[in-house]
C-alpha cells in the first residue's frame, strides 16, 4: 500500500454521516456507565411512537442534530441514595464528552429526565 503522505483529503471528495440511532446508543451506553443510573426509560407517547413506526432507536434517548451540533435528550431510572442534581450533572458531562470523542459532534445540550427512582428493598422508605 502506498503512503499517501497525509494527503488523502486532496485524493478524494469524502463524507461521514453518524445515524441518529448509532448517537442514540452511543449517548445511552455513555449515560448507563454512571453508577447510579440502572436504566433508560422511553415516555409513554415515545413508546407507542416507536411501537408504531417499528423504529429501533435506543430506549429513552432523543437526538436531535442540526449543523454538525447536537441536542440530547434522554430519560433515566436512578438508584435511591444518589444524589439527583449530582448524578445528572455528571451524566450530562459523560455523555457529552463520550460524543464528542467518538462521533465528533459538537454537543450543545444535554437534556437529563428523571423518570423514575429505583429503592432498594432494605432501603425503602415507609
Amino acid at each position: 500500500m502506498e503512503s499517501t503522505d497525509g494527503k488523502l483529503g486532496e485524493q478524494f471528495n469524502s463524507s461521514l454521516k453518524v445515524s441518529d440511532e448509532v448517537i442514540a446508543r452511543v449517548v445511552g451506553l455513555a449515560a448507563m456507565e454512571e453508577p447510579g443510573v440502572t436504566a433508560l426509560t422511553s415516555t409513554l407517547v415515545e413508546g407507542i411512537t416507536e411501537h408504531l413506526a417499528r423504529k429501533t432507536a435506543y430506549k429513552g434517548v432523543r437526538v436531535f442534530v442540526e449543523g454538525g451540533r447536537a441536542d440530547i435528550e434522554l430519560h433515566v431510572v436512578v438508584q435511591y441514595g444518589h444524589p439527583i442534581p449530582d448524578l445528572a450533572q455528571r451524566i450530562q458531562t459523560r455523555v457529552k464528552s463520550q460524543v464528542e470523542r467518538m462521533i465528533g459532534l459538537t454537543v450543545r445540550a444535554v437534556h437529563v429526565h428523571i423518570q423514575g427512582i429505583l429503592f432498594d428493598d432494605a432501603k425503602t422508605p415507609e
